[in-house]
């Protein structure tokens, strides 16, 4: 890469590229050269080969009769003297006339390595028949030919060699100087830009044209990427700063571990969170396990094991030993990177600090449990308030009304007038509603059937009263409701029924209650359900209606859970869940 990056310089002949192209250009030159010499050098050989036939054919048509002539009449001289004529035409070496095994004449000698020999049958017309009297053999040389086309070959790869290396030279100078010298300036420039940083815009040295071409394009093309890159650069490092600031306001730091649980890469708010130096952070998780806290260490080495064997995302809580001797609580999330199969993963995990989430919340926990005991101190004060009023209007105003009523029946005993009786019975009718209503009252403030007889009978009484009261029909399930519970528990959910019988009276238009006491073990579920219009829950949560609020909070005073669950048209179902302690 170092090599690479050192580049050429502007050296045309240290190109690989121009040599590339150079070697390409004489490949292919030597190639065409070759192939059409080749086809050259084969037409003038059938152009020789040619004429060597040609020279046959006028043996044949022109000699062979004169010939058959002088062998027939066995002329010597005059045979000899035709094959020297014959042996003197171009490209013919040798000839001979033979008889058998005579040899009547002879001229010229063999003296090429290459030859073509042709045999002519002699003939002779005697009485209207043809005889064979003798053979004539004509040898053509070839050597010549072969010479010629070889000294013609030369010739022409010698000149197409010159051309050749002429338009490679031209072709390597021209690519030089218009293409070579452009890429090596582009990549001096990247290398400074990989070096250095962005400095200043690409700018080929070159004449400005009318109409850019594609090295304008290029040049171009890189700007605008360069620009762009720049700009997103910038955007880079400001979201890696204001990352990195987030991540040290919110105690954040991420890890990438590999493989073999070694730390590839964190961020740098890991030292801050681990409270140890830069150069001092664990880079493995091995190395991290030694700063997690020996009662915790165990669980989180039992997790990341789970973790690499599922490759699934895992969480985990652990505290943290810092090396400034601090105690912190972290929050791990860890994450697998993309895998490939057979390998094991790499991890992403995010770690932050809660300690101060988990002291708040063990404050609000605090809280809460103090709330649900001034809720259960506030339930009880309501309830001694309820039976302090329910005995003072049982003392006061009940033997009021008795006092009244016996002064009422002395006078209807004594002397009255006619017009007073009508209203001597109106009060002594009014004074027996108040007595019922003072009654009513009493049970309400403190049901007595409650005390005496549990939940469950309190509860049947208090739906029998409601249906006479409503007009609702009212069916309580006591089938699993086992043994009594505790006072306190009986009267928080005696008091819970009551609040959603008002309000089932008030708002909900339902011709249906019912009411269910169920446990299972140590788990209590009271229910109480209706086929009413319904309403939406978060709404009346959030406006305090429907005496949800009052309702919740005798619930918490148990350490209940109260749900409910109604929609528009659809009835309500309310359920108050608690652990049930003796």
């Amino acid at each position: 890469m170092n090599a690479i990056l050192a580049g050429r310089g502007g050296r045309p002949f240290a190109s690989p590229l121009a040599r590339r192209l150079v070697l390409a250009i004489i490949v292919v030159s030597s190639v065409i050269t070759v192939l059409l010499t080749g086809l050259q050098l084969y037409a003038e050989y059938r152009d020789e080969t040619g004429q060597i036939e040609a020279d046959f054919l006028q043996i044949e048509q022109s000699h062979l009769k004169s010939l058959s002539s002088s062998l027939w009449q066995t002329n010597a001289h005059d045979i000899r003297l035709q094959l020297e004529g014959i042996v003197r035409m171009p490209n013919l070496e040798y000839v001979a006339l033979r008889e058998a095994d005579k040899t009547w004449g002879e001229a010229g000698r063999q003296v090429s390595r290459h030859m073509v020999e042709r045999n002519f049958p002699v003939t002779f017309d005697y009485q209207g028949k043809s005889l064979d009297i003798g053979t004539l053999t004509a040898v053509a040389g070839l050597d010549a030919v072969y010479r010629k086309l070889s000294v013609r070959a030369l010739t022409i790869l010698a000149s197409n060699a010159f051309k050749t290396f002429l338009v490679a030279a031209f072709a390597f100078f021209l690519f030089h100087a218009l293409l070579n010298r452009h890429l090596v300036a582009i990549s001096d420039y990247f290398r400074d830009l990989y070096f250095k940083g962005f400095t200043s815009m690409l700018k080929l040295d070159r004449r400005a044209r009318q109409a850019p071409d594609e090295l304008d394009q290029v040049c171009a093309s890189i700007n605008l990427l360069q620009e762009k890159a720049h700009s997103t650069q910038l955007a880079l490092k400001e979201s890696e700063a204001g990352l990195r600031r987030a991540q040290s306001v919110a105690r954040l730091a991420h890890v990438i571990t590999g493989p073999a649980g070694r730390f590839e890469s964190w961020s740098e708010t890991l030292p801050e969170l681990a409270g140890v130096e830069p150069a001092r952070v664990p880079v493995s998780m091995r190395a991290w396990l030694k700063l997690v806290h020996p009662e915790d260490r165990g669980a989180l080495r039992a997790k990341s094991i789970e973790g690499a064997r599922s490759g699934e995302r895992i969480e985990h809580d652990y505290r943290l030993l810092r090396a400034d001797g601090a105690s912190v609580h972290i929050h791990q999330v860890a994450e697998p990177l993309e895998t490939v199969p057979g390998m094991r993963a790499r991890w992403f995990s995010t770690l932050q600090d809660v300690t101060e989430e988990k002291r708040v919340v063990e404050a609000l926990a605090r809280q809460q449990a103090q709330l649900r005991a001034m809720a259960r101190r506030m339930a009880d004060l309501q309830e001694k308030e309820r039976r302090d009023i329910a005995r003072e209007l049982h003392d006061r105003m009940g033997q009021t009304l008795t006092a009244l009523a016996f002064e009422l029946e002395a006078i209807g005993t004594g002397d009255k007038s006619p017009a007073s009786l009508p209203h001597i019975a109106r009060s002594r009718e009014l004074i027996q509603q108040s007595g019922e209503a003072l009654g009513g009252l009493l049970s309400d403030l403190r049901p007595p059937m409650l005390a005496t007889y549990g939940l469950m009978e309190a509860v049947q009484w208090q739906a029998d009263e409601f249906s006479q009261r409503t007009g609702i029909a009212t069916q309580v399930s006591r089938e699993d409701a086992g043994a009594r519970l505790s006072t306190d528990y009986e009267l928080a959910l005696f008091r819970i029924g009551q609040a959603a019988l008002d309000n089932i009276a008030k708002h909900a238009r339902a011709q249906r209650v019912t009411i269910a006491l169920r446990r299972e073990g140590s788990k209590v579920r009271f229910e109480i359900g209706d086929d009413g219009v319904g309403f939406d829950v978060p709404r009346a949560l959030a406006s305090g209606r429907w005496g949800l609020a009052i309702m919740r909070e005798r619930a918490e005073a148990i350490d209940g859970e109260l749900r409910v669950e109604s929609q528009p048209g659809g009835g309500t179902s309310l359920s108050v869940e608690f652990e049930a302690v003796a």
